[in-house]
């Protein structure tokens, strides 16, 4: 059964209806010179697990993908039996190969401003503990490089310790509060990789306990 959802015409191009279609007459483009590698199959099936299929794919008046070949694997994954889709029957032929590679290639020209990135992280993961962060796509080696105000690609250096001194051993940390903050992240959070990033981000924003001053 096929369902539409039809948007007013704009002024520059003809009315687009998005169409549920069942995944078996979508045609992969054997010609798309765009690869999908097994971890962002495993991204996109993340997202959409998490947040549904909210980007359909777009198809020629043949059905052929033109832009849309890592959703369509990620919800075969998934074991959908049917994708949104909308057809592009407005362009010709060599329109529609140009918009494939257009479609990838545009995007690529787009620049992180990694202290708002890493501030939206901050939020996200504050605003809902229980959330799994990695469904934004990046990996937990990343987003504690961003939430420490660091930028991608880049990892802050540690002190290495001097030679012939010995490292003071690390305090235990104070009982009931920060403590039983990690310990409650630690219990919900639903992997391991999970649990230590939240079990870190809350230690983080705990304040260190107040010594007293020696008379």
């Amino acid at each position: 059964m096929v369902h539409s959802i039809r948007k007013r015409a704009s002024p520059s191009g003809p009315p687009l209806a998005v169409v549920w279609r069942r995944v078996e007459v979508l045609r992969p483009d054997p010609a798309n010179p765009r690869s999908h590698s097994a971890k962002q199959i495993r991204q996109l099936v993340r997202s959409i697990g998490a947040f549904g299929f909210n980007v359909p794919i777009l198809v020629d008046r043949t059905l052929r993908i033109i832009a849309g070949h890592g959703r369509l694997l990620a919800a075969q994954e998934l074991g959908w039996r049917e994708v949104p889709t909308i057809l592009l029957d407005h362009l010709s032929e060599t329109q529609a190969r140009a918009f494939m590679i257009a479609d990838n290639r545009v995007a690529e020209s787009a620049a992180w401003n990694n202290m708002l990135l890493g501030e939206q992280l901050k939020e996200i993961s504050f605003a809902a503990p229980d959330f799994a962060i990695e469904t934004t796509g990046f990996e937990l080696s990343e987003i504690e490089v961003l939430t420490a105000g660091g930028s991608l690609g880049t990892r802050k250096r540690s002190r290495r310790p001097t030679r012939g001194r010995h490292r003071q051993p690390s305090q235990a940390p104070a009982s009931g509060g920060c403590s039983a903050g990690i310990a409650s992240v630690a219990a919900t959070s639903p992997t391991p990789s999970t649990r230590c990033w939240r079990a870190k981000r809350t230690l983080s924003s705990c304040s260190p306990p107040t010594r007293p001053r020696s008379t």
